[in-house]
Order: C-alpha cells, then sequence, then structure tokens
C-alpha cells in the first residue's frame, strides 16, 4: 500500500496488477494470445490487448480477436460490426475498403432504411466473378474473363462477350415506333 518511487528499471518477475477489484488493471509477463491477452482486466482476463507478432498489436473479446494493427498500419477487423454515422477510409493508391470472407463470398448487403431486409448487394464469388443483385435475385454478373450477363428473374437475358458480341437469352421485342438506324 501507498506510493513507492524507482530510479531505473522496474523489473517484475510475473504479473503486474494494480489490485484484485474487477476491471482494475492486469499486466501478464508474457506476449499474450486471444484467450490470455497480456493487458487485461482483473475479472475479466478474456478481454484485452496482446502482441500477436513482431509489431502488430491485436484486441480479443470473450477470447476471440477482433481487430489487429499490422506493422504497415493496415487494419484488420474480424466481427460484425455495426456503425453508426458514416465509414471513411482516405489514403493509398489502391482500394481505401478492403473486404475478405472466410466463405465463398465477400462483398456488401445494402439494406432498406429503417429495416432489417436487404434490398441487394454487389458481391464478389470464390470463382471470382462479381456480382449485383437484390434480395431475391442477381441482376448482374461480371466475370473475371471480361465477359458481363445481365440476368431477369435469375434468367440469363443477355450476355456480352469480350469482342462486344451480344447473345440474347429470351425472346427479343422491337419495338416499330423507335428509329433503328
Amino acid at each position: 500500500t501507498g506510493n513507492s518511487t524507482f530510479t531505473g528499471d522496474l523489473r517484475v518477475t510475473g504479473d503486474v496488477s494494480e489490485g484484485s477489484t474487477t476491471g482494475a488493471m492486469f499486466i501478464s509477463g508474457v506476449a499474450g494470445i486471444k484467450t490470455a491477452p497480456t493487458y487485461s482486466f482483473q475479472g475479466n482476463t478474456s478481454l484485452g490487448m496482446y502482441r500477436t507478432q513482431a509489431d502488430h498489436l491485436a484486441f480479443a473479446t470473450s477470447n476471440v480477436m477482433r481487430t489487429q494493427i499490422a506493422s504497415d498500419g493496415q487494419f484488420y477487423q474480424y466481427f460484425n460490426a455495426t456503425f453508426s454515422g458514416n465509414i471513411i477510409t482516405t489514403g493509398g493508391s489502391d482500394a481505401n475498403l478492403i473486404l475478405r470472407s472466410a466463405s465463398t463470398r465477400s462483398g456488401i448487403f445494402l439494406k432498406k432504411p429503417a429495416t432489417d431486409s436487404i434490398m441487394g448487394s454487389v458481391l464478389m464469388l470464390a470463382d471470382e466473378s462479381y456480382r449485383l443483385g437484390t434480395a431475391s435475385y442477381y441482376h448482374m454478373n461480371m466475370l473475371q474473363d471480361g465477359t458481363t450477363t445481365l440476368l431477369g428473374a435469375g434468367n440469363t437475358a443477355l450476355t456480352i462477350d469480350t469482342s462486344a458480341n451480344a447473345t440474347f437469352g429470351g425472346n427479343v421485342t422491337i419495338d416499330a415506333n423507335v428509329n433503328h438506324s
């Protein structure tokens, strides 16, 4: 109890604790892992901050890594997040927002305002195709070979290949009142 003053280094073998009160500072004497972060709290040691490798800082909750800051400044998020307000990314000469998923598709789902109903999506699938769609159907597929397909209710309506050749997948109706020259 009381205050202590040290001149020089203070080296501790083992852990450092502010006290036994839940929420008090707790510093482990090791680099830490997601199930035992280096910097955590008394009574809640599954929450904290730790080093994953040289110059990488990670944050864990419930023994799961949620965020990591890499040595090059990249910020990695490993959880579903809900934000209120805008997400603004700046900098870099490449894409500012990188989405990666462990499943067969990565992308963005767009929800109807003030609801949890999905109204649309922009996705990249494991086959490296890009798809734009609504809640029920994909409406445009863009393939890596440059082919683009437009769909109606999930059925191919028009395919345009890399030579700009168009193939129609259904009936073609030409309006006689339109000048086709």
